[in-house]
């Protein structure tokens, strides 16, 4: 069992409630980062504050605050800001259930391995599991994570459960403006349409990410 979760809290389903963690399911710790040096001193390149006429700004002289009008702004202090937040209830509430296919990939987001955080909530989590499993159905839900609310689909993974963050439609750019220019029922060359059908049947196979 990893030693340190994301996010402790409660999975709640009409009166039945468990606790559960959530823990990153993708690690970028093996991603290449690469970083600005002087190709001349070797050393490396760091940013600073600077205004805009140029000037650096030490860190206890910014402030946040809110343009209202060109170069006209509202200073808000950090306690407002906390004021602001929601606060964080650390439940999860699973509000409907729905077809995975229903859901457009585009819409997925981060994933987490969701596993109870004791043997009594065993007996729960393992029930929500199998429904899952023989209903076939992704249940959505709501929770408040890092002070922001997501909507999120948990469906079952193996013997466990996977919990992934959803985007807002609003955060999701219409697919048709990209694409309308492309004719819809456009006729295509019958023999450039076998050869890609017998291509795709030849190479059909399991995905496999470690290729």
């Amino acid at each position: 069992m990893p030693q340190h979760a994301y996010w402790k809290g409660h999975i709640r389903l009409s009166l039945v409630t468990f606790p559960v963690r959530l823990y990153p399911a993708v690690s970028e710790s093996e991603k290449i980062r690469l970083h600005k040096y002087d190709k001349d001193t070797g050393q490396r390149i760091h940013y600073q504050n600077v205004n805009e006429d140029g000037d650096v700004v030490e860190a206890d002289d910014i402030v946040k605050g809110y343009e209202y009008d060109k170069g006209a702004f509202i200073p808000i202090e950090d306690k407002e800001i906390e004021k602001l937040r929601i606060e964080s209830k650390h439940t999860i509430d699973l509000v409907q259930f729905v077809e995975l296919s229903s859901i457009d990939p585009v819409y997925f987001d981060n994933p987490y391995y969701v596993s109870p955080e004791n043997k009594l909530a065993e007996e729960a989590y393992i029930t929500i599991r199998n429904a899952l499993k023989e209903s076939k159905k992704v249940a959505i839900g709501q929770v408040i994570i890092a002070n922001r609310e997501r909507i999120v689909a948990l469906k079952a993974c193996g013997k466990g459960l996977i919990l992934e963050t959803l985007r807002y439609n609003y955060e999701v750019r219409k697919a048709q403006e990209y694409f309308e220019n492309i004719e819809p029922n456009a006729e295509v060359d019958e023999d450039q349409m076998d050869l890609a059908l017998e291509l795709i049947k030849r190479k059909s196979g399991e995905f496999n990410p470690s290729h």
